[in-house]
């Protein structure tokens, strides 16, 4: 397994708490063939996944064939989080070219007059719940950022996230919304971009389609 940046971060989540000591790894897409990360991402993806706004009810086989897609991929970068304790993955997040991404998310961008080349997306960034608020989000932007500009023709890195605005469903009370952290970074909302994609949600029968907004952020 090739392996491109390691870090080793002694955290406090709370006074009270017990250190919390994480690792991060940045891999290639081809370390994703191995069966192990396919499986610990695929369900991190729908435990995190199952939590307000997406809702997602879960489907594993789906999942493993979405993530084949960057195992497939070169370019792809893969962001994981361990705890260095018990080596269990719990964070991770992705990014590719969208010239490798779904007709879903290219067909957006060349809609709108972007060059194939131009544009860096990143995928999902999910971390279990007890791991939020120790900078680790804010790694993982700055990881795919880093993997973006390496690419000499990627001038915008992009990416999508649901959009619950005029739904029926309510916000959780202990809902943060990580749109302050996107603008941190330096990403603006453009709801003149938006895709849908399809999935099932918790207790539904049948998939639905749901609008995903777009974030751009130029590469100076």
């Amino acid at each position: 397994m090739s392996l491109g940046f390691f870090y080793c971060v002694s955290m406090h989540a709370t006074p009270s708490s017990q250190e919390k000591v994480f690792e991060i790894e940045v891999l290639q897409g081809k370390d994703l063939r191995d069966e192990a990360y396919l499986r610990s991402f695929a369900d991190l993806r729908i435990r995190v996944f199952r939590e307000y706004p997406y809702l997602y009810e879960g489907d594993f086989d789906y999942e493993k064939n979405y993530l084949k897609r960057y195992a497939e991929s070169s370019d792809a970068v893969f962001v994981v989080v361990r705890d260095a304790t018990t080596g269990e993955i719990v964070g991770a997040s992705t990014a590719n070219h969208l010239s490798q991404e779904m007709d879903e998310v290219k067909t957006v961008f060349l809609n709108a007059g972007f060059g194939i080349d131009e544009v860096y997306y990143f995928g999902e960034s999910v971390l279990l719940p007890e791991w939020r608020g120790m900078g680790i989000g804010k790694r993982f932007f700055e990881e795919r950022e880093q993997a973006a500009k390496r690419s000499p023709k990627v001038r915008w890195m992009t990416f999508c996230a649901v959009d619950r605005s005029g739904s029926e469903i309510p916000i959780p009370e202990d809902y943060r919304s990580p749109e302050y952290l996107w603008g941190k970074q330096g990403f603006e909302k453009h709801p003149e971009l938006v895709t849908y994609f399809s999935w099932k949600e918790i207790g539904a029968t049948e998939e639905t389609k749901k609008p995903m907004t777009f974030w751009l952020k130029k590469i100076e």
